[in-house]
């Protein structure tokens, strides 16, 4: 009798040892030397924001309905989702149908994702807002949070009516990341920064505010990810906050300068047919948007004002109703400096393979200029670099709009506006 109990303790203590066993999972390579984690398998009980004090990374599978807040007290997380990015293959970030989805279940917060952490990672996610079709979780909400009523028929989740939500903001003082490029190399051999084994982004679409949002000093570096369709800004930075919109490190630019210089192959972001403009950089911050491409928003492509400064390089800008470019309110441009026989006038960001994206200048499609201007600066404000000629080198593809190249004046007009001119 004393035999059989003891082996049925033992098998008791062998399951419930194999139950807290790493589950296996496909979200992202296990990379040499870094931990397999904690798997997290959506649709359950299990949670994102339940797993941020497990061993990291986080490995997210399935779809996840919450609203997942890294908080200030947390450090050194990552979230890496089942979604490849659009790195390796060319595809965008948000038609990769292996993306682990984070959907808000709250119609009233202000963003799906919070970050007030510091090192915070995400890559291989897909964030939505909720819409009509998910009805029964906003009915399942404390009466007078919100109406669901306003939020009918064919409604999508962009729809102001069915969320409030941002889809990913960092704040007070957050640092995050989001997408990443995993070197392949080891201590083995020499590392190779041209060639990567991971190079994955995040997904933002359909949401009632902006997509991306950095403020109150924050910190974010955003590569190989895309936001689309939504009822803001595509992405916002303000009140002192500091982003580098399309590369991780400073080595996928090949500037002399770099250790580990490589081909360029930053990852570049796409932001597209958003209600606001594509990207703001507003109140005393700074934006560094390199190698993206940002098309058909309702706004401007990139606005710069209130005090900010950008360098904008090496990024295709196309179909935007507003202007391509827009500084105000006493800010500061700088272009790419340099053209290059190598980049055609149609590509950016890892299609530039071979030259250096800090230098080249922005460029528009033929065809697809932008609503306004290619760039308008009003407002005691400088723009300098290259404008009127694109990176091949020629007058045929500049940076442009219906209404022509530039204009330093309010609506075309010479004013008082004190703008300096040193483009060429």
């Amino acid at each position: 009798m004393n035999r059989i109990m003891g082996t049925a303790v033992g098998l008791f203590i062998l399951g419930a040892a194999i139950l807290f066993l790493p589950a296996q999972g496909v979200a992202g390579p296990i990379i040499k030397g870094e931990a397999v984690g904690t798997h997290v398998f959506c649709g359950g009980p299990a949670s994102i924001g339940g797993a941020l004090g497990r061993t990291q990374p986080i490995r997210a599978h399935g779809t996840c309905l919450e609203t997942l807040n890294i908080n200030d007290n947390r450090v050194n997380i990552t979230v890496i989702g089942d979604g490849g990015g659009n790195g390796l293959t060319g595809q965008s970030a948000c038609s990769d149908g292996r993306n682990t989805k984070i959907i808000g279940d709250d119609p009233s917060a202000a963003q799906i994702v919070q970050v007030r952490g510091k090192n915070i990672t995400i890559s291989g996610v897909e964030i939505t807002g909720i819409s009509a079709a998910d009805l029964p979780a906003r009915l399942a909400l404390p009466a007078g949070v919100w109406d669901p009523s306003a939020c009918g028929g064919d409604s999508d989740a962009s729809n102001p009516d069915c969320n409030a939500n941002r889809g990913i903001r960092a704040t007070r003082g957050g640092f995050m990341t989001l997408g990443r490029n995993v070197v392949r190399g080891d201590f083995g051999g020499p590392p190779n920064a041209a060639v990567f084994i991971e190079q994955t982004g995040i997904c933002v679409h359909h949401v009632g505010g902006n997509g991306m949002e950095v403020a109150q000093g924050s910190f974010a570096r955003i590569a190989n990810s895309e936001v689309h369709t939504v009822s803001g800004d595509g992405v916002v930075v303000g009140d002192g906050s500091v982003i580098s919109l399309g590369v991780l490190s400073g080595g996928e630019l090949n500037q002399p300068t770099d250790p580990f210089p490589s081909t360029g192959r930053s990852g570049p972001n796409i932001i597209h047919d958003n209600v606001g403009n594509g990207v703001t950089i507003d109140r005393h911050s700074i934006g560094r948007v390199t190698g993206n491409f940002i098309h058909d928003n309702a706004g401007e492509g990139i606005r710069v004002r209130r005090h900010s400064h950008a360098d904008v390089t090496s990024n295709l800008i196309n179909g935007n109703g507003g202007n391509g470019v827009r500084v105000d309110d006493t800010s500061n441009v700088s272009l790419g400096a340099t053209g290059s026989s190598f980049c055609a006038a149609t590509k950016f960001g890892a299609f530039c393979v071979g030259n250096s994206l800090a230098n080249l200048p922005n460029t528009t499609s033929t065809g697809l200029e932008n609503g306004g201007f290619g760039v308008r600066c009003t407002i005691n404000s400088s723009v300098s670099g290259r404008l009127t000629r694109d990176r091949e080198n020629t007058t045929v593809q500049p940076l442009t709009g219906v209404s022509g190249s530039k204009t330093f004046g309010s609506f075309g007009f010479v004013t008082s506006d004190n703008c300096v001119d040193k483009t060429n």
